[in-house]
């Protein structure tokens, strides 16, 4: 018996679904008839099962925090067993963070000018390429600015806003749809038209 995925030691995230593989085979009697039977941490997961034709077998399950010992149980018609043991690391699937830098409540913004959007965006477990962000305004609604941050974590985009206070809302979601937020309340001015003279 092999567990052949995922690798022992790898890590995986608590309570997200993980297809654990493996192979089994009988020197003396091919594939048939064996039974198969997984555990996790000492308590089984998955009815047992016979292999398919090519010794293959699997089992989706998922881990809790701490836990991610994982076996893998094979026994012929004659009562002989053979086990597979890996351990895995589990880590608790965490929310992004996100702190918006531009705009600010204490910036001059006005209605014919562009205002900077501008934010840091982190996740414990994903890359800045696997998160995406979405900016929205009281009076505006949803603004059309870009989602994707940069490698470094930084999503940045410029447009006007109308008139008026606005509360703008950053939120921001990871690859498992975790997601985390946050807000900055701004004054936009009337037009900012030069001086006559």
């Amino acid at each position: 018996a092999e567990i052949v995925s995922p690798a022992n030691g790898s890590t995986v995230l608590a309570g997200i679904d993980v297809e654990l593989m493996g192979t089994v085979g009988d020197s003396e009697g091919g594939t048939q008839p064996l039974t198969v039977s997984w555990t996790r941490d000492g308590e089984q997961v998955c009815p047992e099962e016979q292999p398919d034709d090519d010794g293959n077998t699997s089992c989706v399950i998922s881990f809790k925090e701490g836990g991610g010992t994982v076996t893998l149980r094979v026994m012929d018609n004659k009562g002989c067993a053979a086990v597979s043991t890996i351990q895995l690391k589990v880590i608790e699937d965490l929310p992004p963070t996100v702190v918006i830098i531009s705009p600010q409540e204490s910036g001059k913004y006005y209605s014919d000018h562009d205002i900077t959007f501008e934010a840091q965006l982190n996740d414990t477990e994903d890359t800045p390429g696997q998160l995406s962000g979405v900016w929205e305004s009281s009076v505006d609604g949803a603004l059309s600015l870009n989602q994707s941050p940069s490698n470094m974590g930084v999503m940045q985009d410029f447009a006007k806003l109308s008139e008026g206070q606005h509360t703008l809302l950053l939120t921001v979601t990871d690859s498992q749809s975790n997601t985390a937020t946050d807000s900055v309340t701004i004054e936009v001015g009337p037009p900012n038209t030069a001086p006559t003279c």
